[in-house]
Formats: structure tokens, sequence, C-alpha cells
């Protein structure tokens, strides 16, 4: 009963949100892109989209919070995406706000951003992970194939609590 209602609720938002993107884009670019541009320079409306976006994320998760092998894991992979989204924006804003202020609020040697060697290390791997990844990708392909495919068996399986 809860998955019905849920997909009527986000299907015909989602829906509207991807069609009104995709027409902005086709119809007038520029004006599509003063918004953005105008959209990411509020931050009142990023932070109240985020906050929204967290509650329609727990919300869904605490309402249905279904990890059964048919369509309805959709809406619960929705509802956990939301709210990761919306933490993982949280954790880099910290990070790219520090860059920012560093770039134009301070001048000379306050300006400096400390680059530890645990930072480095983990740039030094992420670059060298995505480096092999963008350069011979397909042991990921095979991986996730391999694990779409486990994913698919499982769910074929009749459980013991149906």
């Amino acid at each position: 009963m809860h998955s019905k209602l849920i997909a009527r609720l986000m299907g015909p938002v989602l829906l509207v949100m991807g069609l009104g993107m995709a027409l902005g884009l086709w119809l007038s670019p520029d004006i599509f892109n003063g918004v953005m541009r105008d959209f990411m320079g509020n931050l009142a409306i990023i932070w109240l989209v985020g906050i929204l976006m967290l509650v329609a994320g727990i919300a869904i998760i605490n309402t249905h919070n279904l990890w059964i092998g048919d369509w309805r894991v959709i809406i619960t992979l929705l509802g956990w995406l939301a709210i990761i989204a919306v933490l993982m924006s949280a954790v880099s804003m910290f990070y790219y706000l520090r860059l920012v202020v560093a770039m134009y609020l301070k001048e000379g040697r306050d300006a400096d951003v400390a680059i530890t060697p645990s930072l480095g290390f983990v740039g030094a791997v992420c670059l060298v992970i995505t480096l092999v990844l963008g350069v011979y990708p397909p042991p990921l392909i095979h991986q996730v194939s391999e694990s779409s495919r486990a994913v698919a068996a499982r769910a074929s399986i009749p459980h013991a609590s149906r």
C-alpha cells in the first residue's frame, strides 16, 4: 500500500522535473542556464532544498524500507540516495568552503591550505584509481555485471517468509 502511494507521489514530481529540465535546455538554453546560475548562487535556496530532500529521504525510509527483489526496492533506493546525497553534500561543502575562504577571504600566508601527508596519500590513491579505471575499465565492468547477476539470482529465489 505504501509503495504505490509513494510511487504515485514521486513519479509525477520526478517526471515533471526531468521534462522541465529537458524542455528548458531545448527551448531556451540561455534562460535555463541563467535560472540555474541564480539558483546555484542562492545559498538559502540550496539549504532549503537540502533540508526538504533530507526530510523526504527520511520519510521514505521510515515508511518504506523494503529490500525486496521487485520494483518497490527502487523507492527504498531513492530514499537512501536522497539521504546520502544530502550528507555527502554537507561533507563536501565543508571542504569546498575551506578552499573558497582560503582563495578569496584570506591574504598572504594565512591563505595557505595545509596539505598533510594523509591528505596527499588519499589524493594520490584517488588519482591512481581514477586513472586505472579510466584507462582500463573492464575489471570494474565485469565486477558490476557479476554483482547484478548475483542480485538478480538472489531476487528470483523465493524467501521462506513469503
